[in-house]
């Protein structure tokens, strides 16, 4: 018999509005929507063009397509989303065994049946506003292609289109899916969570590809191509610069950069001149102040001077020393071989290659990572390593690179503020969620007091730029005394999409460096946050020893200054001083309020104080 659903004339009345909007889609490259044949106890069925010929899905199972097919495919399928948008359809489907390929090279888009009425600039009306608002919140689509905000059931633009084609066309350049798994759930995940596959696509791809292809997957819908037709005009500026005949450009799996990098130039010279000499260079510095955003963008522009590529690892999701050369292996595209060690198998694939290897956020795995490290360099002599961490290998041969915070004259001059590095980012950031917004002469001694106190660390400033949504530049600053609560992720470009959880928000960043500390070390960390302008090694042995003498006191320094939490410098007569950045301190005071040792730690930093005025008491008579 019938269906159920054909007793429900609600239902059938839905299927008959959404055959005349899918009919209404009159388009070269979309299989045509002839109608509606409704027979009497019989299920209504849609009447559509007949298209012979296969799926793109059958073609891919024969493996990956030419640059110049690919291209034409994808220009063919953008010209049928984009007119589908048009007329205010979302195909929520899109994927090769929905696009069909004619004997004659055409491209037929089918089964627009998930389709749904969407923005088209105007109120949708009667007729069609009950398929916009049909099933939100209910998950539709294909795992593999679907965007990550139409797996989470949220409401849908074309953006989700988009998303899907990036999806299709990279599976034509690289003949495998962007996000794969052993399952549905485990493709959802590293689509919500994880980076296409970048290492599957061949090397040589235009750049500007690249660029396509990684804007079309960004996980954050607004940093997509608003609609199909941007992602046309892209796809036919790269038919006019020659694309499927550009020579080929040096293979990486380097992210695109989606903000613009600001200053640093001198850090980025130096580096590129460690990196000529050195096999092993190390970028430390604590959490926010820019290690990976250096390092990607030193990377890439070494790229051309690598012939055998640059390819970066990502550790920061990794939470096992077991899985750091299973990371290795899943960004150069390697499987693992059965008996034998993954790190043979990295080691003999890099043997004689030219390469730049990227190990970015390394910290939680020191030694793991310093093992690969080592392996691999003893193994391969043209490799060399780039890595980003809290604190150096400790290797021999390895080039330690500290990395400061960002630059502010001292000058109160707002033209020499408003030239630091420090004001720029704030501005460049400030403007990407206000592009009305100006730094005038009023607000620059502002803006600078603002990175002063965040210790010009580039996080921290990103995210108080983003206040000004909704914030005064006077009124960021009046809240700093609560940092850890106004700089959150919360209105920055991009919050909760691919940014790390540890680079969120600045409490994040501290956290992800206070835990990989020993319960003795946070104590000793949290006691130092009641020095307010520094310290000597004596004076914290008296107010933190708690049993250590000044050597075991040197060591525990040392062993933080490593980890980037403390900053060290020549006080008067060349004694070193000791000192916690601002934010650090701040994170340090609440945690000492937290485990309940302020008052014992205030007390012990007022004995000693009054026992050193003692001490100099008599030197300071008749003075």
């Amino acid at each position: 018999g019938a269906p159920a659903f054909t007793q429900d004339p609600e239902r059938v009345d839905r299927l008959r509005r959404e055959a005349r909007l899918l009919a209404s889609l009159n388009h070269p490259h979309i299989a045509a929507i002839y109608g509606l044949v409704e027979t009497a106890g019989e299920a209504p069925a849609l009447v559509l063009e007949l298209v012979e010929g296969g799926t793109l899905a059958a073609r891919l199972a024969r493996g990956a397509l030419p640059l110049a097919e690919a291209l034409e495919i994808a220009r063919q399928m953008a010209a049928g989303l984009e007119a589908a948008h048009e007329q205010g359809v979302i195909h929520r489907d899109l994927k090769p065994a929905n696009v069909m390929l004619t004997g004659k090279g055409a491209v037929k888009l089918v089964d627009f049946g998930l389709a749904r009425s969407g923005p088209a600039g105007a109120e949708p009306d009667a007729s069609t506003r009950s398929l916009t608002l049909e099933a939100q919140g209910t998950v539709f689509g294909t795992p593999g292609y679907m965007s990550p905000e139409q797996a989470r059931g949220l409401p849908l633009d074309p953006r989700t289109d988009v998303f899907a084609f990036g999806c299709v066309l990279f599976e034509c350049l690289a003949g495998g899916p962007a996000f794969g798994g052993a399952g549905a759930l485990e493709v959802l995940a590293r689509t919500l969570e994880g980076e296409p596959n970048w290492a599957l696509l061949p090397g040589g791809l235009p750049e500007a590809l690249r660029v396509l292809l990684a804007s079309c997957l960004a996980r954050d819908a607004a940093a997509r191509p608003a609609d199909m037709g941007a992602v046309r005009r892209a796809l036919a500026a790269l038919e006019a610069a020659g694309a499927a005949a550009a020579p080929p450009a040096a293979a990486h799996n380097l992210p695109l950069a989606l903000t613009r990098f600001i200053g640093r130039e001198r850090e980025l010279a130096e580096l590129k001149r460690l990196v000529g000499f050195a096999r092993l260079v190390t970028v430390t510095g604590p959490g926010g102040c820019g290690k990976t955003r250096l390092a990607l963008e030193l990377a890439r522009a070494l790229a051309p001077a690598y012939p055998d590529s640059v390819w970066l690892v990502e550790f920061a999701r990794v939470g096992e020393a077991e899985r750091v050369p299973q990371a290795a292996a899943a960004a150069l595209g390697l499987r693992e071989e059965t008996a034998r060690p993954l790190a043979e198998t990295l080691a003999e694939h890099l043997r004689e290659k030219a390469c730049l290897l990227v190990l970015d956020n390394c910290e939680h795995l020191l030694a793991p990572c310093a093992a690969l490290a080592h392996a691999l360099l003893a193994g391969c002599p043209r490799l060399k390593i780039l890595a980003t961490s809290r604190e150096r290998f400790a290797l021999a041969g390895e080039q330690d690179f500290p990395l400061a915070s960002l630059t502010l004259p001292a000058s109160e001059d707002p033209a020499r503020l408003a030239q630091s590095e420090a004001l720029r980012l704030f501005v460049d950031r400030a403007r990407l969620v206000r592009p009305d917004w100006t730094l005038g002469a009023e607000a620059t001694p502002v803006v600078a007091r603002i990175c002063r106190r965040l210790d010009g660390i580039p996080l921290a400033i990103e995210l108080a730029a983003a206040r000004v949504r909704v914030l005064d530049v006077a009124a960021i600053e009046a809240r700093l005394d609560d940092r850890f609560r106004l700089l959150t992720s919360a209105g920055a470009p991009g919050a909760g999409g691919a940014a790390l959880p540890q680079h969120q928000t600045l409490r994040a960043a501290l956290d992800w460096s206070y835990d990989l500390l020993t319960a003795d070390e946070q104590r000793l960390l949290r006691g130092l946050a009641v020095f307010a302008g520094g310290w000597s090694l004596e004076l914290a042995t008296a107010v933190c020893g708690e049993g250590r003498d000044e050597f075991e006191m040197l060591e525990q320094l040392t062993h933080f200054v490593d980890k980037s939490l403390v900053v060290v410098a020549s006080g008067p007569g060349g004694e070193a001083r000791y000192q916690l950045l601002e934010t650090v301190r701040e994170y340090g005071l609440a945690a000492l309020v937290q485990a309940g040792e302020s008052a014992l730690r205030r007390d012990a930093h007022l004995d000693a104080l009054l026992a050193l005025g003692e001490q100099a008491s008599p030197h300071l008579k008749g003075a």
